[in-house]
């Protein structure tokens, strides 16, 4: 026969005492656990920590010490050529002869065009016949003058006759000068429609055609010299105080691979409205005839040579130039220093006035640099 137990079976809803208190047990852990996490995050909120005070700001220092200083400059321009005509029509007709075309070679003396004269031609025949007819009036009326003379010397005539004889005469003489003068003005622009080559050079454009009416004042050619070439180059407004005539400099033109030594030749007043550059040329040596207008030039100069200078790396000023400042490295800070700046030349900046040697600046560039900032050096240059 088979045992029975005595204890009765467990319904599977219910739990037994020992489970009850497991279960009690792991509920009560875990409202500790919530507990503590809200006291620390109430606590974290009402009396926060501190936060650590961050590191001090990397810089790259270098030691101020003087030593030789030279400003190069490069300045660009063009080769252009230091005469230059451009020959307009002085009175209004037609254009009749053109006899060079654009480029043609040409020299001093040569016929550059020819106006259509006929009109004025005409004019002076006309002209030339008056002055004849009033030389044969002037002849006949001092004749008549000279025997009114006689005729009052011997009491034959009355002074009115005399005076009215005199009077032609002057008239006559006035009426002469007048035509001379008028032949003369219109020889003048005779002359004006035969157009001559100033000088030797080179036809670079033609603004006429021929059988085109020519008016007063209205260009027809540009000519431009063969020799004189001169080298024009727009330069910064800061550098004009170092201009004046006479500065070496190097004329390098790329398309010959060449260069040519020369000095400004002139500095001219007007500074560009639209860049405020100035402008300066300097006169080519002798080129060979390798040179033509339009060619790029770039024009090299040293406008300024020190022997005992104190730089700066270029990013290390900041400011303006008449509010220019660095910051000095002394005692693991930064200090903002005024500094009066020169020129600057190949990545470095003169410094005129604020720093002495041996003193160290912050030769980084960095928006967060501020007077009195802690900083730790990175790289110091000596």
């Amino acid at each position: 026969m088979k045992k029975h137990s005595s204890r009765p079976p467990v319904s599977p809803g219910r739990l037994s005492s020992r489970q009850k208190r497991i279960s009690a047990l792991v509920m009560m852990v875990l409202a500790a656990w919530v507990g503590w996490a809200l006291v620390g995050v109430v606590r974290e909120r009402l009396a926060p920590e501190p936060p650590s005070a961050p590191p001090p700001l990397a810089v790259a220092t270098e030691v101020v010490s003087a030593g030789p200083f030279a400003v190069e400059r490069r300045w660009r321009g063009s080769v252009d050529v230091d005469q230059r005509a451009l020959i307009s029509a002085r009175v209004t007709a037609e254009v009749i002869e053109l006899p060079h075309r654009e480029g043609a070679q040409v020299s001093a003396g040569d016929v550059l065009f020819r106006l259509d004269d006929e009109e004025l031609q005409g004019e002076r025949r006309r002209l030339a016949a008056v002055i004849e007819r009033i030389e044969h009036e002037l002849a006949g009326a001092r004749r008549d003058l000279e025997r009114q003379q006689t005729l009052i010397e011997r009491e034959l005539a009355p002074q009115k006759s005399l005076d009215d004889a005199r009077q032609r005469v002057d008239m006559l003489g006035a009426q002469l000068a007048e035509a001379r003068a008028s032949h003369d003005l219109l020889l003048t622009r005779l002359g004006y429609t035969l157009a001559r080559a100033p000088f030797s050079g080179r036809l670079q454009r033609l603004h006429l055609s021929l059988g085109e009416l020519a008016t007063a004042g209205q260009p027809v050619l540009e000519l431009v010299a063969d020799s004189g070439f001169k080298a024009v180059a727009a330069v910064a407004q800061a550098d004009i105080p170092w201009l004046e005539p006479g500065l070496p400099v190097r004329l390098e033109v790329p398309a010959l691979d060449r260069s040519f030594k020369a000095a400004i030749d002139r500095v001219y007043p007007a500074l560009d409205p639209a860049t405020r550059n100035a402008t300066v040329a300097a006169l080519f040596p002798d080129a060979d005839g390798t040179l033509q207008p339009g060619m790029a030039v770039v024009m090299h100069a040293r406008i300024a040579e020190h022997e005992a200078a104190i730089t700066v790396p270029a990013q290390a000023v900041a400011g303006t130039p008449g509010e220019a400042f660095v910051y000095v490295f002394d005692s693991d800070r930064a200090y903002r220093r005024a500094v009066e700046t020169g020129p600057h030349s190949g990545g470095r900046v003169l410094i005129v006035r604020g720093l002495s040697e041996g003193e160290t600046v912050i030769s980084s560039a960095d928006p967060r640099l501020a007077d009195g900032l802690p900083v730790r050096t990175e790289t110091t240059l000596p």
